[in-house]
């Protein structure tokens, strides 16, 4: 057991002393690579991203996800849990739509839920759901959430959604993010899903190194 929590401490040690990590350390495989130019998570954010949390909060996370992401469902309860414990957490969620069509069609209807101020709700209602996204789905989602429908599918397949999609895409090339989730919280690269306690560590790592 010490030598488990050793190699743990050892882990977490590395990501918060790294700027991000090589596509190896995304599949699991560890070692951080300082490739980033010393950059921050808050340096990704745009204007059109939702932000949950506190909007002007002293540490950002950054979070690529897929909807579809098995280890992203298991992150969606400890970054809720994580926002609740730490007051000056911002958390910026990047759609990231990996895994092909039925990801990106729900990607899309998050978005468009968020211009009707019901991100969050929305994103935890289709993690609460394991069907594949389509969209009976999307709108059995809307009607629960009591948003306007219709309005959600113009929004859904206008040529400002294509250019969100876009846009998030290039923002994950630029990474080089093929695995996920990834998600970046002050100067440091999150490979894949993590324990509660160890984001909070981070998210204290993070905090001491902000500039």
């Amino acid at each position: 057991m010490k030598s488990i929590m050793s190699s743990r401490r050892t882990f977490l040690a590395g990501l918060a002393n790294s700027a991000l990590v090589t596509t190896a350390a995304l599949t699991g495989t560890a070692q951080a690579s300082p490739t980033n130019g010393g950059k921050n998570a808050r340096d990704l954010i745009l204007p059109t991203d939702p932000v949950m949390g506190n909007p002007k909060g002293d540490v950002t996370l950054v979070d690529f996800y897929d909807i579809r992401c098995p280890p992203c469902r298991q992150m969606e309860p400890r970054i809720t849990r994580l926002m609740a414990a730490d007051a000056g957490l911002r958390y910026v969620p990047v759609d990231y739509p990996l895994f092909g069509g039925p990801s990106e069609m729900a990607a899309r209807a998050l978005l468009a839920a968020q211009a009707q101020n019901h991100y969050a709700e929305f994103k935890k209602w289709l993690f609460a759901n394991f069907e594949r996204p389509n969209m009976d789905l999307l709108q059995r989602a809307a009607t629960a959430l009591n948003l306007d429908w219709g309005k959600m599918q113009s929004d859904m397949h206008s040529p400002a959604m294509d250019d969100r999609i876009k846009t998030n895409m290039a923002r994950g090339a630029a990474l080089d993010v093929k695995v996920l989730p990834v998600m970046l919280l002050g100067p440091i690269v999150i490979p894949g899903a993590l324990h509660y306690a160890d984001m909070l560590d981070l998210v204290q790592s993070a905090r001491k190194q902000q500039v």
